[in-house]
């Protein structure tokens, strides 16, 4: 079952995804990048656009694949 608040399926057709590959979701001008993993991506898509509306062009990145050093 899904909890609460958690994040919503996006609808697209299913695609091979490369080992150890992120996901840029946003493109900004660099000065600012946001990465996330899981859950918190969409809360760090919501943060770039606050960011935007400050005046900040943020990159918003996935890092689906990161691990623990």
């Amino acid at each position: 079952f899904a909890r609460e608040g958690g994040p919503t399926p996006r609808p697209r057709a299913p695609r091979v995804l490369p080992v150890g590959s992120w996901e840029t979701l946003e493109e900004g001008d660099g000065s600012v990048v946001l990465l996330a993993v899981g859950t918190m991506v969409p809360v760090a898509a919501g943060a770039a656009l606050l960011l935007r509306e400050a005046g900040h062009d943020a990159t918003v990145v996935n890092a689906r694949f990161v691990k623990p050093l």
